[in-house]
């Protein structure tokens, strides 16, 4: 399905973590060297300002090369049939120069210009169908397969955020378009869709082997239904989009029905997060809690400011360094198997390139498929490493 080899893909997934240690002290110059020699990859993939660079020059470049032959072949004609074709031509090009000019031939692996022909390639295949149209559900639909395939296929992380989105939408639109009930449960049909989605993706990465290069896919959709659940319980979100959207009319020192619930969701959704966050070792959770937990100080600021902004500051400063405090505190001796220095320095992912870092400086083989920290060190019979109590 991927359109790159895994192998080579492992490769460059080590070289990051290789550099990272290499910056910090871990390894030194001879270990990064033979790194460098041992894991070295066929795939063009410079570094992310490198790729930002390119990403633009080759949307100016690409568009102004478009803009001239538009301008000589459509001279004469203002027929929206002729443009139509010219850029469904120009989007099936893009994506052919994509897969077998780039990635095929020339080896690239999100470069910048691979990035730059993907959207443009899709852009105008999209464009192209809906030259005249409203976005209707189709159009939705249309981009939540887009978003799907180009994150499967190019491990492009804008397709998982195009395919959630799409995604939401479509469940917004049909309640909404339902009218009536649907429309009054539409809050709680997020917080229990995408709280159970939520699990369900916990469930499917505990149980079944994912894909390395699909890691980050799943941290992504982690963060986007942790933050759509919230959403969906968020007393600000609420009561604005019931105003805006299904016409609810209040008075002054009126509340949206059963405003106690998204009050209540509002205060208790990011501790939920950060309790059970710091209890699982769950460094995501732990993250959005505390970025969600902001979100929740500016909805009260909002609606219930006391006038002097600076004491409100300093209030949700203190809320949030208490917090911080307590949790420091909480896990400065070991619980649940961890300890603050341990989760500090965990990474957004679970990435297991160590084990084969450690083996090259160190002079081992370990295999890439088996990463040591998936090993089961048990209880030895003679001390050492993950020795029990018999000798």
């Amino acid at each position: 399905m991927i359109a790159y080899n895994p192998e080579e893909l492992k490769k460059i997934e080590i070289m990051d973590e290789a550099h990272s240690w290499h910056k910090s002290g871990v390894i030194d110059d001879d270990q990064w060297n033979v790194v460098t020699q041992e894991f070295s990859s066929n795939l063009y993939h410079p570094p992310i300002w490198l790729r930002v660079l390119l990403f633009i020059v080759t949307i100016i470049g690409v568009n102004a090369g478009m803009g001239l032959f538009a301008s000589t072949f459509l001279f004469n004609t203002d027929s929206d049939n002729a443009v139509r074709v010219l850029l469904a031509l120009a989007g099936i090009s893009y994506l052919l120069i994509l897969e077998l000019g780039l990635i095929k031939s020339k080896q690239h692996y999100k470069s910048g210009v691979s990035e730059a022909f993907l959207f443009l390639g899709l852009g105008q295949l999209i464009i192209t169908f809906y030259w005249d149209d409203d976005i209707s559900l189709f159009l939705v639909f249309i981009l939540l397969i887009a978003g799907v395939f180009i994150a499967l296929r190019y491990l492009n992380l804008i397709g998982v955020i195009i395919a959630a989105g799409a995604f939401a939408y479509l469940i917004f639109d049909t309640l909404y378009a339902i009218g009536g009930f649907a429309q009054a449960i539409i809050p709680m049909v997020f917080v229990v869709l995408f709280g159970i989605l939520y699990i369900l993706s916990q469930y499917v990465q505990k149980s079944f082997k994912i894909p390395f290069y699909y890691k980050n896919h799943f941290i992504l959709i982690d963060i986007i239904l942790l933050i759509l659940t919230y959403l969906g319980g968020n007393y600000l979100v609420v009561r604005e989009l019931s105003i805006e959207l299904m016409g609810l009319d209040l008075a002054p020192g009126e509340d949206i029905p059963f405003a106690f619930v998204f009050y209540f969701l509002t205060s208790v959704i990011p501790l939920i997060y950060l309790l059970i966050g710091l209890r699982k070792k769950n460094i995501i959770l732990i993250r959005t809690g505390v970025l969600i937990l902001f979100a929740s100080v500016i909805t009260f600021k909002y609606y219930y400011s006391s006038g002097h902004t600076e004491f409100t500051l300093t209030l949700a400063g203190s809320v949030v360094l208490g917090l911080a405090i307590w949790a420091l505190n909480y896990l400065k001796t070991m619980k649940h198997g961890y300890t603050r220095e341990q989760l500090l320095s965990d990474k957004w992912s679970n990435l297991n390139a160590e084990s084969i870092l450690v083996s090259s400086t160190m002079g081992g083989n370990a295999s890439i498929e088996e990463p040591m920290n998936d090993v089961d060190l048990g209880g030895g019979e003679f001390g050492g490493g993950g020795a029990g109590d018999q000798y």
